[in-house]
C-alpha cells in the first residue's frame, strides 16, 4: 500500500478492487461483450458442474487428477506463475460481482474456492501447500490450478465424467448451443478408419522422435511421463491411465478411449514373454495397441527386447517403441 493511500484510509482490499475494476474498464467494447456473452449462463453451468463434481469421492478425484493432470496433490507444489492464477480468478470474481450480481450461489462458491486457494498459497516461495493425504478442498484447488493454466480442457474433463459414469453427454451443451468447435473439443472429431489409423501413427511417431524419458523409479513413473508428454503434444486428446479392460486387467495409457499403450520396464526375459499374452488380450478389445518398452542401459537386454518386439509385430500386429534410459538407484 502506498503512503498516500494509507493517509486516505484505503485498505489493501479497496486498492485491489480498484486495480481489478481498472483492468475491466480498460477492456475494449468488443472484448467486454465477449466476456459478458461467455459468462451469460455461468450460474447454471457452474452449479451443474459442481453437482457432478460432488458425486466424486476422494479416490475418484485422485484418479481424475492422474488421468487429466498426470499427478495428484503433494505436500508442496512450486508454481512460479501461481500469483497470476490467483489474480485471474480474482478478476473473474470481480467481473461476476459487477455484471452478474444476481448469481449469488455461484459467487458464494467462487468466494469459497478463492479463500481455499489463498489459504494454500505462499507468494514468497511461489508454492502451494496441501495436506498429506490431500483433502477434498485440496483436490478442488489442485484441479482448479491446472484448469486455469489449461493443462486440460473443459471438454476433456466433461468426457472424463461421461466415460466414468458421473454424467451423460446430454448434461453438457452440444451442437449449435456449444461455443466450442470440433477441433477444440476434448476428443478428436469423428473420423474414418483411415483417419483413425493416421491419428494413432502420429502418436507413435511423436513418441519415437520426441519423447525422452527422464530417469525413472518404476513403470508408474514412466506412465506419468508419457501421459504428460501426450497431453502436451496432443492437447485435444483425452489421455487416461490404468483403464480397466473387459477382462479386468488395466491398460497403462489409453488415448481417446481407443489407442492403447502398454508400458514395460523389463529386468528379465520372462516379463517380455508375459507381455505377449497381455497384448493379445488387449488386441481383442482394441484395434490399435502399441507396446512401449524402456531398455534399461544398466542391463543387457537390448537383443532380447528387439527379438520380442519382432514377435509382437509378426504374431499380433502390435508395434513396439523401444526407449533407452536408466532407472534411478
Amino acid at each position: 500500500m502506498g503512503l498516500l493511500d494509507a493517509f486516505r484510509g484505503k485498505s489493501e482490499e479497496e486498492l485491489l478492487l480498484e486495480q481489478l475494476d481498472k483492468q475491466i474498464d480498460e477492456l475494449n467494447p468488443a472484448d467486454l461483450e465477449k466476456w459478458k456473452k461467455a459468462y451469460k449462463t455461468i450460474g447454471e453451468d457452474f452449479l451443474k458442474e459442481k453437482q457432478i463434481l460432488d458425486k466424486l469421492v476422494i479416490s475418484d478425484l485422485r484418479k481424475m487428477c492422474k488421468d487429466l493432470i498426470g499427478q495428484i496433490p503433494r505436500e508442496t507444489y512450486v508454481q512460479p506463475n501461481g500469483a497470476d492464477v490467483i489474480h485471474q480468478f480474482r478478476l473473474i470474481v470481480r467481473f461476476l460481482e459487477r455484471f452478474f450480481p444476481s448469481e449469488t450461489l455461484t459467487l458464494q462458491e467462487c468466494y469459497r474456492l478463492l479463500n481455499n486457494c489463498l489459504d494454500r498459497w505462499n507468494p514468497e516461495t511461489t508454492t502451494w501447500h496441501f495436506d498429506n493425504p490431500p483433502t477434498r478442498d485440496d483436490y478442488d484447488v489442485f484441479i482448479f490450478i491446472f484448469t486455469m493454466v489449461q493443462t486440460f480442457s473443459v471438454e476433456q474433463q466433461h468426457n472424463w465424467y461421461i466415460r466414468h459414469g458421473f454424467a451423460s453427454a446430454s448434461d453438457f451443451k452440444t451442437g449449435e448451443t456449444s461455443s466450442v468447435n470440433a477441433s477444440q473439443q476434448g476428443t478428436m472429431p469423428a473420423s474414418t478408419p483411415k483417419e483413425t489409423k493416421s491419428d494413432f501413427e502420429s502418436m507413435i511417431n511423436a513418441i519415437e522422435s520426441d519423447f525422452e524419458p527422464e530417469k525413472i523409479t518404476d513403470e508408474e513413473h514412466l506412465q506419468a511421463q508419457l501421459s504428460i508428454f501426450l497431453k502436451a503434444k496432443f492437447p485435444n486428446a483425452i489421455v487416461e491411465r490404468e483403464i480397466k479392460t473387459e477382462r479386468g486387467d488395466r491398460i497403462d495409457v489409453l488415448v481417446d478411449g481407443k489407442f492403447a499403450f502398454e508400458l514395460k520396464v523389463p529386468d528379465e526375459r520372462v516379463k517380455l514373454r508375459n507381455l505377449m499374452a497381455q497384448l493379445q488380450e488387449y488386441k481383442e478389445q482394441y484395434s490399435d495397441v502399441c507396446a512401449v518398452i524402456l531398455d534399461n542401459q544398466n542391463l543387457n537386454l537390448s537383443d532380447t527386447i528387439r527379438e520380442y518386439a519382432e514377435r509382437y509385430q509378426s504374431k499380433l500386429g502390435v508395434r513396439t517403441i523401444v526407449l533407452t534410459g536408466k532407472k534411478r538407484g
